[in-house]
């Protein structure tokens, strides 16, 4: 049987070549152990830490080691880098356990002759090297934050210059550690405290937040899709900024709502409760994959209105002007959603330009299914104005079909939620 660790070394490896996200990745890493579900969490843990500290692991890693980053082995930097986070940032490891379960790690995984070199590089972390002390002598308080929060310079310039150091420290402050996980209380099912009471019953507590209603926090417990109550389809996971953008839809019973980029499906999911599954609602996704998780989340909802479709959501096909609603919430860098996501923020530049104009190809598609009066929510889960203002005032400069009634920008201060982005705006004519 693998140790937490061996599954964890497994899953960087994944993630980093691209063939998982890491949110993704975790999860199946929970189902694989849900025998142990200490070590699941210790796994789970250690795997996210290392991506999300990723740039401050390898500045400890550089100050101690005889060969620079770019000339080890992927297998050898992974298991330093997971060495390096349990003595820094993991309280409940020894130095001894870290140093030692990272050799035996690196014999595992068939590069014993590096054991020593593994061992060498460890031993001076743990003997003499302060982070603390080191990050103060960095004179560049850009790259002090980098180093400090493990995002890359050029995105912690961009957020100093456009919000100010306040904004930005705290951000990123936000964007390490584990972040709250938000749920929707399914109504067409059950009502808050109802949920509330059978949660506690499942050891998992969870409170309601001020707002949007049926919005409730997970504060401790399982993970919540392993539970009783997931299973039979009484809530769903939803971040609270996510929830708010349906809320600010206005969505009635009997509209019809059309979801151009909606996989995983949670504002598909909402959209029907404000509907009482009664009206019309059409899921779209671009891989028949996640539309097949839309379907099977709606099953498990028990929402019938739903009809998950394969569509490529930048291309007009078929549909005429007849929805009430359309929900555009649009690919993007996802840098409101670093904490569960960690990946994301070591995005190439040249990646995060070419967005803004598949952003704008989709909302200009997706304001074709607006009949007059109707609804066009614009929404990401970023904070880049490039992704979001810049593209609706270019959308409402070439459509003044259109008029805006409500645009809002989340950096999580309330609530600790995800960094959003939403913009209404109605077809008056």
């Amino acid at each position: 049987m693998k140790t937490a660790r061996q599954i964890a070394f497994e899953a960087l490896l994944k993630i980093e070549s691209g063939k998982g996200y890491s949110n993704i990745v975790t999860d199946s890493v929970i189902v694989r152990m849900t025998d142990d579900k200490r070590d699941a969490a210790f796994a789970v843990a250690l795997t996210y830490g290392v991506i999300e500290r990723q740039l401050s692991l390898d500045f400890i890693i550089a100050a101690n080691s005889s060969k620079p980053i770019r000339a080890l082995q992927r297998s050898v930097l992974t298991v330093l880098r997971m060495g390096v986070f349990q003595l820094y940032f993991m309280d409940s490891v020894t130095p001894n356990a870290a140093v030692n379960e990272s050799v035996e790690l690196i014999k595992h995984a068939g590069c014993a002759k590096a054991a020593g070199f593994v061992n060498a590089v460890l031993r001076a972390c743990a003997r003499s090297f302060d982070f603390e002390k080191a990050l103060s002598r960095i004179d560049d308080p850009i790259k002090q934050m980098s180093v400090r929060y493990s995002c890359p310079s050029w995105l912690v310039q961009d957020w100093m210059e456009r919000y100010g150091s306040e904004r930005t420290e705290r951000f990123l402050t936000r964007s390490v550690g584990k972040p709250p996980l938000y749920i929707r209380t399914n109504t067409l099912l059950i009502d808050d405290d109802s949920l509330i009471a059978a949660l506690e019953k499942e050891n998992m507590s969870a409170r309601k937040v001020a707002f949007p209603e049926h919005c409730l926090v997970l504060e401790s417990g399982l993970h919540p899709e392993t539970s009783e109550c997931f299973q039979k389809g009484w809530f769903h996971v939803q971040d609270r900024a996510s929830q708010l953008c349906v809320y600010y839809a206005d969505i009635r019973e009997n509209d019809t709502v059309t979801d151009v980029c909606s996989a995983p499906g949670g504002k598909a999911f909402t959209a029907a409760q404000y509907m009482k599954d009664h009206g019309t609602l059409r899921a779209f996704d671009l891989h028949s994959n996640r539309v097949r998780l839309i379907s099977e989340g709606a099953e498990r909802l028990h929402i019938r209105c739903l009809e998950a479709q394969v569509r490529d959501a930048s291309i007009a096909d078929g549909i005429g002007a007849d929805s009430d609603v359309v929900l555009c919430d649009t690919v993007c860098s996802g840098f409101g959603v670093i904490r569960r996501k960690p990946e994301i923020k070591y995005k190439s530049q040249q990646e995060i330009a070419r967005l803004p104009e598949i952003q704008y190809q989709i909302l200009s598609t997706s304001c074709r299914y607006v009949k007059n009066g109707g609804t066009l929510m614009y929404s990401t889960c970023t904070v880049q104005r490039e992704e979001n203002e810049e593209v609706v005032l270019r959308f409402l400069e070439e459509n003044p079909d259109f008029r805006e009634e409500k645009r809002l920008t989340m950096f999580g201060d309330e609530e600790d939620s995800d960094g959003f982005f939403l913009c209404k705006m109605r077809k008056v004519r």
